[in-house]
């Protein structure tokens, strides 16, 4: 379910089932950009990865939602 956005936040996280891979996406509310961050248990299989994934994608979303950038560079992978 949806961790809902309050009126001061920009970051939402879902969490759910099934998923293909762990993401990030970003839109607009009114005139801020705000950006979201989809997890599954799927994926997220210990601690550890929980921990590596979350900040991963929190990089990408506030490059989107800090410095206004929908496609950073992408570097490795762990």
């Amino acid at each position: 379910p949806l961790l809902p956005l309050s009126r001061m936040s920009k970051l939402a996280f879902l969490w759910r089932q099934f998923l293909g891979g762990p993401h990030h996406f970003g839109g607009r509310r009114g005139p801020e950009r705000c950006a979201a961050i989809d997890l599954s248990a799927q994926l997220v299989t210990s601690e550890e990865r929980l921990h590596d994934t979350l900040a991963h994608e929190m990089c990408h979303a506030g490059q989107w939602v800090i410095d206004n950038e929908p496609r950073p560079p992408h570097g490795k992978v762990r």
